[in-house]
């Protein structure tokens, strides 16, 4: 089962509670690509011995990939 982001929380609760607009939707992929790049960087920071492949591998695993 896929890990739910800080970020797809707060979508999905906004969402339900005020609706979305074409606004919203390029906030949150701005959102998304932010912790996505978040979540890579810290997880090569924490596994040194990892490349930027295996991070996104990690991500992927975790998060779902690009959602």
């Amino acid at each position: 089962m896929k890990k739910e982001t800080a970020i797809e929380w707060l979508e999905k609760e906004i969402s339900t509670k005020l609706g979305t607009n074409d606004l919203l939707d390029d906030l949150y992929k701005q959102a998304k690509a932010m912790e996505k790049e978040q979540i890579i960087d810290c997880f090569m920071d924490a596994s040194q011995n990892f490349s930027e492949g295996e991070a996104n591998k990690y991500y992927n695993a975790n998060y779902g990939g690009d959602k």
